[in-house]
């Protein structure tokens, strides 16, 4: 890859990184797998699961799931 095409991406990269971190809508980062990566902090409002607190290890597959899985979660809600 070329300097200019390095650049892109990092900076592609950063972008990414800023709308996680800056969204005011709820987002879970997982792997191939489903497992959980990292969640922003709207995320940790609705749900009340923190970076450093222990995460379930695969999120639910199906949107009923997701959203059962979230209604269980302390102060959704609230």
């Amino acid at each position: 890859m070329n300097i200019t095409g390095r650049v892109a991406a990092e900076q592609q990269i950063k972008l990414a990184a800023q709308v996680f971190e800056y969204s005011t809508e709820s987002m879970v980062i997982t792997d191939a797998d489903n497992r959980i990566i990292s969640v922003n902090q709207p995320y940790t409002m609705i749900t009340g699961y923190k970076e450093d607190r222990p995460m379930p290890k695969i999120m639910p597959q199906s949107k009923a799931m997701r959203l059962s899985f979230m209604r269980q979660a302390p102060g959704y809600g609230e």
